[in-house]
């Protein structure tokens, strides 16, 4: 999770936080980053797909973020 602007971060932890998005960074590719553990990336171009698949987990996740199955990835429609 990312620090609070009134909290100090060392410089460690903001690598260790940055290490898995830098690559699609460095490479051009569309990505999006969830604090729950989930990551897209897209091929070079293919922004509006990671951005429709990106709305598509979060619909889901806002939907049963109260069950313990929201991962199941019902209602996904792709």
């Amino acid at each position: 999770m990312a620090p609070r602007l009134d909290e100090a971060a060392d410089v460690l932890d903001a690598y260790v936080q940055d290490v898995l998005t830098v690559p699609a960074s460095l490479a051009g590719l569309p990505a999006l980053n969830w604090p729950i553990g989930v990551s897209v990336v897209g091929q070079w171009g293919s922004d509006d797909m990671v951005l429709d698949v990106g709305g598509a987990i979060e619909g889901v996740y806002n939907e049963n973020s109260r069950s313990s199955a929201w991962y199941s990835c019902e209602g996904l429609n792709l």
